[in-house]
């Protein structure tokens, strides 16, 4: 386990999408990856998520909601897996009952409400997944 400084300075340079339409939660996720990446955009579904993952890419990381409009967390994560099979992805639900078929296609399962244990536990994961 490491400390927050010792996580800020191996995180630092990724570059993080956030994905999730209740705009509270995106934007505080957000506000929370910035104190530890440099590079932390947004996405209101998994439809605009898709084309920034295009246009503003390459990115390390992804946390995503499953449940949007549009397009959802499942699609969205097939579609960047297949652009990115390396990526590291974080899915966010409120949903329980999704946990079996979350860890089969994502690098971590966060339920909802997400806190800063949680977070930490994430972010140490990606620090072992890259080898950073």
């Amino acid at each position: 386990m490491y400390d927050l400084k010792t996580i800020k300075e191996k995180v630092n340079a990724l570059r993080v999408l956030i994905v999730d339409d209740e705009d509270q939660i995106r934007e505080g996720t957000i506000v929370f990856m910035k104190k530890f990446c440099a590079h932390v955009d947004g996405a209101l579904n998994g439809e605009e998520a898709l084309k920034i993952f295009r246009e503003n890419g390459p990115y390390e990381m992804v946390l995503t909601d499953i449940r949007m409009p549009k397009m959802n967390g499942w699609d969205l994560i097939k579609s960047l897996k297949e652009i990115d099979p390396e990526l590291f992805v974080a899915a966010m639900t409120g949903s329980p009952e999704m946990d079996s078929a979350l860890t089969k296609n994502c690098d971590m399962y966060l339920s909802k409400p997400i806190d800063i244990t949680k977070m930490q536990t994430m972010l140490e994961m990606i620090i072992q997944k890259k080898g950073l």
